[in-house]
C-alpha cells in the first residue's frame, strides 16, 4: 500500500467516526441528563414516575443525594465560579398553595455581576434574559440539577456581540454542573434555614 492510499484510508476513517464519536458522546450527554417526571393519569400511585427527555437549553445532572443537600451543593458550586444566588423559587411551596402537590423543586437564580455588566453594556435590553436559572428538582433516588445553556437564551437577542459573553458563562455554568457530578465543591458553608 503506498503512501496515498495509506492517508486516504486514515482521512476516510476519521471522516466516519467524527460523526459516530459524537453521537456516542450525545448519547452520554443524553443519558447523564434524564429526568424523571410525575405521571398522575391512569396510575395507581400519584408517585410513578416516567423517564422523560433531556433538553437542548440546559445543562444537567443526576446527583445520588437528598434534594436539600444537592440544593446546597448547588449553591456552593454557583458561588464557586462567580455567581451569587439573588433569589429561590420554592415551588412546591407556591403549587401547595393551590392545592397541588408536588415534589421539592427549587428555582434559584444565579448572577455574576461580572458578565451582566458586559452583557447590559452590549445590549441593554438583555437583562430580560437574566439571571441564569438553575433548577433543583428531587426525583426517585436523588435529584436532578439543570441550569440554563446561557448561550441558548442570548441566542434569542440577534446580538453577535453577546456571544463571547454568553460562551463565557455557559461555561462557567457547565463547570458548576460537573463539580456536581464529580463531587468536588469545597466550600463547606451551611445554608440558611
Amino acid at each position: 500500500m503506498d503512501t496515498q492510499t495509506l492517508l486516504l484510508a486514515v482521512v476516510m476513517f476519521a471522516l466516519l467516526m467524527a460523526p459516530l464519536l459524537y453521537f456516542f458522546r450525545a448519547v452520554l450527554r443524553f443519558s447523564r441528563s434524564l429526568e424523571l417526571v410525575e405521571d398522575d393519569e391512569g396510575a395507581e400511585s400519584p408517585e410513578r414516575l416516567l423517564r422523560a427527555p433531556a433538553v437542548d437549553y440546559a445543562l444537567s445532572t443526576v446527583l445520588a443525594m437528598p434534594f436539600e443537600d444537592a440544593l446546597t451543593q448547588t449553591e456552593l458550586a454557583l458561588r464557586e465560579e462567580g455567581f451569587g444566588v439573588v433569589s429561590e423559587i420554592d415551588v412546591a411551596e407556591m403549587l401547595g398553595g393551590s392545592g397541588i402537590r408536588s415534589r421539592p423543586y427549587t428555582i434559584l437564580a444565579a448572577w455574576d455581576a461580572d458578565t451582566m455588566t458586559q452583557v447590559l453594556k452590549v445590549e441593554r435590553t438583555a437583562g430580560l434574559l437574566m439571571p441564569a436559572r438553575v433548577v433543583v428538582v428531587e426525583v426517585d433516588g436523588g435529584t436532578v440539577v439543570s441550569a440554563v445553556d446561557v448561550r441558548r437564551l442570548l441566542e434569542v437577542a440577534h446580538n453577535p456581540a453577546l456571544l463571547p459573553l454568553a460562551v463565557e458563562a455557559r461555561a462557567q455554568l457547565q463547570r458548576a454542573i460537573d463539580r456536581l457530578d464529580v463531587g468536588t465543591v469545597t466550600l463547606n458553608v451551611k445554608r440558611k434555614a
